[in-house]
Formats: structure tokens, C-alpha cells, sequence
């Protein structure tokens, strides 16, 4: 059990560097592109098919996407935040003229 969550925590670490890396785009091109193939294989292949492409396709982009989100709901917050300072600032100097 501990193996199992060891090499889930380096997958997260490793999806969580890659994500800092990339635009937003990007992420969400990764994710559309994952459920479009979800459902062509869900339309055309066999049960089989369907479960590998799940397991092999599916989990690694839905811990990709957890990351990517954490990521940016970070960046998100840092740029709200000064943007919040911007205008803290410029009504302190337009109150000082």
C-alpha cells in the first residue's frame, strides 16, 4: 500500500511540474482531446477496449487535470491579489492629489 501511494504522489509531483510549465491552453487541449477519445472508443470499440483506454488514457489526464487546475487557480489568486493592490494604490495617490 505504500508503493501504491509512493508512485501516486511522484505521478501527481511529475504532472504538477509539467503543468507549471505550460498555458492554460494547453491543459485544456490535453483534456478535451482525452474525452473526445473516451467517446469514440465508448461508440466504436469493444468493452475491453473501452476499460484499457479508462485505465491507461483517462487516469493519468484526470490527475493531470487536477494539477493543472491546482496550478492555475494559484496563478489566478496571485493575479487577483495584485490587481487588488493596483487599486488600493491608485486610489491612495488619486485621494493624495
Amino acid at each position: 500500500m505504500y508503493q501504491l501511494s509512493a508512485v501516486m504522489a511522484w505521478c501527481y509531483n511529475w504532472c504538477l511540474t509539467r503543468a507549471e510549465r505550460m498555458p492554460r491552453w494547453q491543459g485544456y487541449v490535453i483534456e478535451i482531446l482525452a474525452a473526445l477519445g473516451l467517446i469514440a472508443v465508448a461508440i466504436l470499440a469493444p468493452n475491453w477496449v473501452l476499460f484499457t483506454y479508462w485505465v491507461i488514457v483517462c487516469s493519468p489526464v484526470s490527475v493531470f487535470g487536477a494539477a493543472h487546475h491546482s496550478v492555475w487557480k494559484k496563478r489566478d489568486e496571485i493575479w487577483r491579489d495584485q490587481q487588488n493592490q493596483l487599486q488600493k494604490t491608485k486610489s491612495l495617490i488619486g485621494r493624495s492629489k
